[in-house]
């Protein structure tokens, strides 16, 4: 009976093993799609933060105030898309994103690196 259940054992222990390398390979594959992804966020935010910087004459020591802003109004826009609701609902969120994003982002620069920004970034 020992030896039934000790041949059990080693089948059961090399069934689970064979199998750790599958498991290990989707694993490493999910992990490179979330990595791609994240880089592909962080690069869009980047970017955004540089233009404004760039378009505002902001001091570079407020870089990680302005990073925060736009990598918050990015991530929430994001989940937002992802969301499974109406497109009037779905657009209704974003605009109050985007609104309180502009809220703060004027306070952060100032009216008038505000407006030189705004004129910069869609002139009429």
């Amino acid at each position: 009976m020992k030896k039934l259940l000790f041949i059990i054992a080693i089948a059961t222990a090399g069934i689970g093993y064979a199998q750790a390398p599958q498991i290990t390979q989707a694993q490493l594959e999910n992990s490179r799609v979330i990595k791609e992804k994240t880089e592909k966020f962080e690069s869009i935010v980047n970017q955004k933060v540089d233009q404004i910087m760039s378009l505002g004459n902001v001091d570079a020591k407020n870089r990680d105030t302005l990073y925060e802003l736009v990598h918050n109004k990015e991530s929430q826009t994001a989940s937002i898309e992802r969301e499974d609701i109406t497109a009037v609902m779905k657009q209704s969120k974003i605009n109050d994103v985007r609104d309180a994003f502009e809220t703060q982002l004027k306070q952060f620069l100032g009216e008038d690196k505000y407006a030189m920004v705004q004129n910069a970034i869609s002139p009429k």
